[in-house]
């Protein structure tokens, strides 16, 4: 019969200096990690706001029309709005002239029927 000694502690699979080895490398290649990814985490975070900043910027040099411009685009708003008017006016006065006494069109069936038969 095989006796358990309970002097022993419980198993070990690995050795404690090999254990001591891999827990001090694992935090040395974490520390490494950390540190790359803030570095990578800056740059990306500066470039985003250059690019922000740079925006803004841009923005705020073209968005400010000068009185000329603004003179310009009045004028074109104003014959656009006068042309829409003119279009409107000719076709109502054509809508007009079409049917003199304002009554509607008249089409009878027998009208239809006729123009089909004979014409």
């Amino acid at each position: 019969m095989s006796k358990i000694n309970p002097n022993t502690s419980s198993a070990h699979l690995i050795e404690p200096g090999i254990h001591y080895f891999f827990h001090k490398t694992l935090q040395q290649c974490h520390k490494v990690k950390e540190e790359y990814y803030n570095v990578i985490f800056n740059i990306g975070a500066w470039i985003g706001m250059c690019v922000v900043l740079g925006i803004v910027l841009i923005i705020r040099y073209k968005g400010k029309k000068t009185e000329v411009e603004k003179q310009i685009q009045e004028r074109e708003k104003q014959h656009y709005i006068l042309g829409k008017i003119k279009q409107y006016q000719s076709a109502s006065q054509k809508k007009s002239m079409d049917n003199i006494s304002g009554l509607p069109d008249w089409n009878s069936e027998y009208d239809l029927i006729y123009r089909k038969l004979y014409i």
